[in-house]
């Protein structure tokens, strides 16, 4: 009777398409219709439909295979180009995920913007008030005027800047969940959003705190006591 030791020993690693890597071992040298059966019960695939690759070519299955070989297995039911199928599918989940968090991304950045003109419209709206309450402590009535006229304008800004804010996150808003651009061929993105407000926005406040740097430099400081 011959003698089966430890150093007859081959151990290999099957890789089902949808199981985590088993190692399979036999001792000697057995049948190959043992060794096909040992392998297709690893990867939970009947002897008779089980396909084996190295390296992208077909391998017969037999005593013979190399103790330390992967082995890719699969049934010869299904297709080869499944797995890539597979992959692809989970890639285009994986894009779409991404999209959808840079869209809620950019969503909250817009929120925080439209934040940041609200608080310019409240900073106008302080100036104002500062302003308007100057009125009466002014002892000229150019002074006066200049400062009821200034505090006018920042008024004004207080309403222009909110809805010019308001039109400007409203408009990013809509593009950001214009859903017909993802789902149609022609993307319904303009290629220019059409910014609402911004550089009138600016030249207005602008013009107003270049008048009050104006009339204060004028007027000095003395006057409005």
């Amino acid at each position: 009777r011959r003698l089966v030791t430890m150093d007859s020993r081959t151990e290999i690693t099957v890789i089902p398409p949808s199981r985590s890597p088993q190692r399979v071992a036999w001792f000697g040298t057995p049948a190959d219709e043992a060794v096909r059966a040992l392998i297709a019960d690893a990867a939970g695939t009947p002897p008779e439909e089980l396909v084996a690759t190295l390296d992208g070519r077909v391998i017969a299955l037999t005593a013979a295979i190399p103790s330390g070989t992967t082995l890719d297995v699969r049934s010869s039911t299904t297709s080869p180009h499944d797995d890539d199928e597979q992959q692809h599918g989970d890639r285009a989940l994986f894009r779409q995920k991404l999209v959808r968090f840079e869209t809620v991304q950019a969503h909250l950045a817009n929120e925080r913007t439209f934040l940041a003109w609200v608080r310019t419209a409240l900073a106008a709206l302080s100036i104002a008030f500062a302003l308007l309450a100057l009125v009466g402590a002014a002892q000229t009535e150019w002074l006066a005027a200049e400062l009821y006229v200034l505090g006018t304008g920042f008024v004004v800004a207080v309403g222009t800047t909110f809805v010019a804010g308001w039109l400007r996150f409203a408009r990013v808003r809509d593009v950001l969940f214009d859903h017909r651009a993802a789902s149609s061929a022609q993307s319904s993105i303009p290629p220019v959003f059409h910014r609402v407000g911004v550089s009138t926005t600016a030249y207005y406040l602008a013009t107003l705190c270049g008048l009050l740097t104006a009339v204060y430099l004028a007027a000095g400081t003395q006057q409005l006591v």
